[in-house]
């Protein structure tokens, strides 16, 4: 199957590729607006929505780096179980 797009034609595969690779980039999107409520500032001047900006960052990569060597010990010895049950909850 072919798409054409203005006057260039694209595969199909070169589309799903494209989709597998954003998948990652739309999760951490889907992070930042429902757990870590990027859109949620507590001030109205650019100083204070840079430093809740940068805060929130922080945290969800400080959470990120500590969870992340418990989830990888938890995937090891869960390995038969099914894979929802075995995720640590963050």
């Amino acid at each position: 199957m072919h798409f054409i797009i203005g006057s260039e034609l694209y595969l199909y595969e070169e589309f799903k590729e494209l989709y597998h690779l954003r998948w990652n980039v739309e999760e951490v999107y889907k992070l930042l607006k429902s757990r870590v409520e990027i859109e949620q500032f507590t001030g109205r001047t650019s100083r204070s929505i840079y430093q809740d900006f940068y805060a929130k960052i922080f945290m969800m990569t400080l959470c990120a780096a500590l969870s992340y060597p418990i989830a990888e010990k938890v995937k090891i010895e869960f390995k038969s179980e099914k894979p929802a049950i075995c995720m640590i909850n963050r």
